[in-house]
Parts: C-alpha cells; structure tokens; sequence
C-alpha cells in the first residue's frame, strides 16, 4: 500500500466520522414488545417514554439489619515483637546514614574513627538482616485473606 493509498483510506474516514443513521420515529407508534402471555414482557410499560419503565424497589433502611446481621470484624492480633538483636540491626541500618548525612549537611566533620563506626554499624546490621532471612521463600497461594 503506497502512502497515497493510506492517506485516500485515512480521508475516507474523517470524512465519513460522525454519521450516524436516521431513524423516522414519528411513523410507528411505539408497541409494547411481545413475547408474555399478555402480550408484553411483564414490565410496565410507558409509551412516552419508548421504554420499559423500570420496577419499583423498595429503599434500603440501615434499620432494616437486625445487630447479629451486622458483620463485625475479628480483633487484629497483636505487632509481632522484634527481638533486641534485630531492633538493634535495623536502628544501625536506618539510622547510620540518617546520621551521616546530618553531618554532611550541618558541615560538622566528626573524627574518622566515628564516620568509620557509623559505615561498620551499617555494614553489620545488614549482614545481620540478611543473614536471618528466612531460607524457603513464602507460600505463592498465600494471600493473606482468612476466613
């Protein structure tokens, strides 16, 4: 297909967009469709509108709900409880760099032997992390949704 060929087919298009078929509603009165034993659909129907109306249906009342319907969660079990070690490698790992770069920015410059300890604190309490991993990854069909 030349490039003249898709730009033909392409004007073809715009030029054709929007039209839309004509229908001549004033010829035929509207009917009620066929197809229940009394001649209808067993929907009420409403001629000035050239459609079924719809069903009544009856409000919701909150009130309606008897207390035992009433859908109350279980409590949610407690935090799990970090262990000392693992408090203490999560500090390091957070809170090394957080302190480094207060340094930095406030443009004190501690002595190397701490900046060195802040870089080891972060350094083993990575390690430490990593280390208790646990071995198997999770259950893939596990969701965590309960019943």
């Amino acid at each position: 297909m030349t490039s003249r060929d898709e730009d033909d087919a392409w004007r073809a298009i715009v030029e054709n967009y929007g039209d839309r078929p004509r229908l001549d509603t004033a010829s035929a009165p509207p009917t009620e469709p066929e197809g229940a034993p009394d001649g209808g659909s067993g929907v009420p129907f409403d001629p000035e509108l050239h459609a079924p109306a719809e069903p009544e249906v009856p409000a919701f009342e909150e009130d309606d709900l008897l207390e035992e319907e009433r859908f109350i969660p279980l409590p949610l079990p407690p935090a799990p409880v970090l262990s000392p070690a693992r408090r203490a490698a999560w500090a390091a790992v957070l809170g090394a760099p957080l302190l480094l770069m207060v340094t930095a920015f406030s443009g004190w410059n501690p002595p190397t032997l701490v900046s060195l300890a802040m870089v080891g604190a972060f350094l083993a309490g990575f390690a430490y992390l990593v280390a208790n991993l646990p071995a198997e990854p999770p259950d893939p069909w596990d969701n965590g949704a309960q019943l």
